[in-house]
């Protein structure tokens, strides 16, 4: 939602909109945004994946995943979860995990790529995408794959 609000405004720097973020707590205005239910089926799809990051059981979670992917088939997080949710082989699993680093490549864009390079931990847009990297790297070097796992680490701190 921050992120959204800086796209949306003409801020000349970090100071100007932590201002606006103050006057909007101030009014109380930034309350009502963040209790505002989300717009998009792709802000509808991450609500339900952050919903099923903090569900206990495996079997809701994926529930609430699938139901993000039938919003958003690009769903980064929703991807990891319902791939993590299930029994699968290692290499069916990295070729799920790999799929939703793409689908975070083409979500983002490459202008993000472009203009973001080596900030992109700092944008909370791009969070799914890096915890699917990493994700992938991990899952490579579980399969003794660590070649191409130093290429995800290489990638993510690019």
């Amino acid at each position: 939602m921050i992120g959204k609000l800086a796209k949306q405004g003409n801020f000349q720097s970090i100071d100007d909109l932590n201002a606006h973020l103050r006057k909007l707590m101030d009014s109380g205005e930034l309350n009502q945004m963040i209790d505002a239910a989300p717009e998009s089926p792709a802000e509808q799809a991450q609500d339900l994946s952050y919903r099923a990051m903090e569900e206990p059981s495996s079997t809701k979670a994926r529930k609430l995943a699938e139901k993000a992917l039938k919003l958003d088939s690009d769903c980064v997080d929703a991807m990891m979860i319902h791939a993590q949710t299930r029994r699968l082989s290692p290499e069916k699993y990295i070729a799920e995990v790999r799929a939703a680093v793409k689908a975070g490549e083409r979500s983002l864009g490459e202008k993000q790529f472009r203009e973001n390079r080596g900030h992109f931990w700092g944008f909370v847009e791009t969070r799914p995408y890096m915890r699917a990297r990493r994700e992938l790297a991990v899952a490579l070097i579980a399969q003794d794959k660590l070649r191409e796992a130093a290429v995800e680490f290489e990638g993510m701190l690019e």
